[in-house]
C-alpha cells in the first residue's frame, strides 16, 4: 500500500522540521515548502493527500 503524501507549508523552519519528523515516524511521505511560492509550485507538480498551510505565508 503506497503512503499518504504530505505537504507542509511552513515558513518557521524548525516548527517545519518537528512536524516533519513526527509525520515521517508515522509512515508518511513528507515534503516541506518555506513559502506560499514554493508550495503552489510544489502542488502543481505533485499530488499530495494532504496540505498543512501555516495561516501567515511569505509569498502566499
Amino acid at each position: 500500500m503506497a503512503r499518504a503524501r504530505i505537504l507542509i507549508a511552513e515558513d518557521e523552519r524548525e516548527a517545519a522540521e518537528v512536524f516533519a519528523e513526527f509525520l515521517t515516524m508515522e509512515g508518511y511521505e513528507v515534503n516541506t515548502a518555506a513559502d506560499g511560492e514554493a508550495a503552489t509550485h510544489m502542488i502543481s507538480e505533485n499530488s499530495y493527500d494532504l496540505v498543512l498551510i501555516d495561516l501567515v505565508l511569505p509569498k502566499a
